[in-house]
């Protein structure tokens, strides 16, 4: 007869718990039913996260990426016309001031 691990007193071996004690005498068995259902949560749990990698990839990246591209390109024509309008600026600076010289 083996022992209750709790309180060292035998037991019997169809027991699942010690009657002196009250502790497990053998390790917990789960129902099929539990194993069951926890495989079928973390079926669930793999396909809304395979969903939710396909919504992110095909449809929100893409209207981020419509939105995203033509405003960087804006950004970037408008530091090139800064930069042409500033340079002419500069050089119509310089002209004017050639000519306020010249007319000394």
């Amino acid at each position: 007869m083996p022992s209750c691990p709790t309180c060292g007193r035998e037991v019997s071996d169809e027991m699942d718990f010690c009657p002196y004690c009250g502790g497990r005498t053998r390790p917990y068995r789960r129902a099929a039913k539990e194993v069951v259902k926890e495989a079928k949560i973390l079926t669930l749990k793999k396909l809304a996260l395979f969903l939710g990698c396909l919504l992110f990839f095909f449809v929100f990246l893409p209207a981020l990426l419509f939105i995203l591209i033509p405003m960087i390109i804006v950004i970037i024509l408008l530091f090139i016309i800064i930069i042409i309008v500033g340079r002419f600026n500069v050089l119509l600076y310089a002209h004017s001031m050639c000519r306020e010289k010249s007319e000394y």
